[in-house]
């Protein structure tokens, strides 16, 4: 992943440009668009400064950035019950009240639109419905939060 990318741009610093290893990881961290890793560097530069314990800074770095992801997902889980009652009251519940009206309005006999009811029936079911499906679906990929 990126995280890799950046390690051996670290790497390609110390061996090939014969950097120390605090200054390829100074100059990584200034050029990374993450925030959160470029903390995370800067962190493991200063615990190397000043002599302390990376492997604990280590392990709690890596404790806080699953409690992040962990608590970022939870949010999306709950974004998700939101869209599924959306998606059972516009996509399941009304197509069938939908259908259940055009059903009764066919045998009273008229349009709606300028369409005959067995043919507004046809264009709901075989066209609006699946096209709604596919707009949710799109909606649901694109909202969801990377990782």
């Amino acid at each position: 992943g990126e995280v890799a990318n950046e390690a051996k741009r670290v790497v390609r610093n110390v061996e090939a440009f014969g950097m120390d290893v605090v200054s390829a990881m100074r100059n990584v961290a200034d050029r990374t668009p993450s925030t959160e890793f470029r903390q995370t560097i800067y962190g493991i530069i200063s615990t190397i400064e000043t002599g302390g314990d990376l492997k604990k800074f280590l392990e709690n770095a890596a404790k806080e950035a699953l409690f992040d992801y962990r608590l970022k997902r939870e949010k999306y889980m709950q974004t998700l019950s939101t869209y599924a009652d959306f998606y059972t009251a516009v996509l399941i519940a009304a197509p069938l009240f939908f259908v259940s009206v055009l059903s009764v309005m066919s045998l009273v006999g008229g349009s709606v639109f300028g369409l005959s009811i067995p043919n507004a029936m046809r264009i709901g079911v075989y066209a609006m419905i699946p096209l709604m499906n596919i707009m949710f679906i799109l909606f649901i990929h694109y909202t969801q939060p990377t990782v």
